[in-house]
């Protein structure tokens, strides 16, 4: 077993992320946490506009207002998904507006309903 788990490792290390994505919590299976990418730089990043924002709505047996929603956006193909308590969304990157999502409560119950 453990023979199998290393010569599938250099497979997956070889396999390249397109720059503009980030299709896992460290980037990339190396965890490299770095961007190629060079529009943002250290000397431009404090000018940089806020181009838009998404607000978390409470939903019905969320915590209570104020409490921190924190979670690992991914980008892959160009397409931005972001973790939103019981939800998975995807926004707009131009403008911010959702374009998609899927509800995790409804598809448990979907797969209950199913095996009855």
């Amino acid at each position: 077993m453990a023979v199998a788990l290393i010569a599938a490792t250099p497979a997956q290390s070889t396999k390249r992320t397109p720059p503009s994505d980030w299709p896992a919590y460290n980037r990339d299976f190396a965890s490299t946490r770095y961007s190629p990418l060079t529009q943002i730089t250290p000397s431009n990043v404090a000018k940089l506009p806020v181009a838009w924002s998404y607000k978390m709505r409470a939903e019905p047996n969320s915590p209570p207002s104020g409490a921190m929603n924190e979670g690992t956006p991914m980008v892959v193909n160009g397409v931005a998904y972001l973790p939103a308590g019981n939800k998975v969304l995807a926004p707009d990157p131009d403008t911010g507006k959702e374009v998609w999502r899927y509800d995790l409560r409804s598809a448990a119950r979907n797969r209950i309903l199913a095996r009855r």
